[in-house]
């Protein structure tokens, strides 16, 4: 991945920001880059069924709630490289 640049994704400050404001950060950032049309379709597909999954209340049933659960995980991981920046992999002075 190429490296990014704090002011790129929108940061003004020095040094890297406290967790509340890299959060925000990262939310400008997915948005960005599934509006942009460059991730790919599977990835867009894991995204909105990992939103389903999470936005959606859980069953009642302890076996069904873990397996729900067990997914949004997996999904969550094969995700984060695809959607969101590594904060090592930013400049957050530039």
């Amino acid at each position: 991945m190429k490296r990014l640049k704090g002011s790129e994704l929108g940061y003004r400050g020095k040094g890297a920001p406290d967790n509340k404001t890299i959060a925000g950060l990262q939310q400008e950032y997915l948005e960005k880059k599934l509006a942009s049309g460059t991730v790919p379709p599977i990835v867009v597909a894991k995204y909105e069924r990992w939103r389903q999954l999470r936005d959606n209340p859980y069953i009642g049933d302890p076996r069904s709630d873990l397996k729900i659960k067990a997914e949004i995980i997996k999904l969550w991981f094969e995700l984060v490289p695809h959607l969101f920046f590594r904060l090592k992999d930013v400049d957050w002075d530039e």
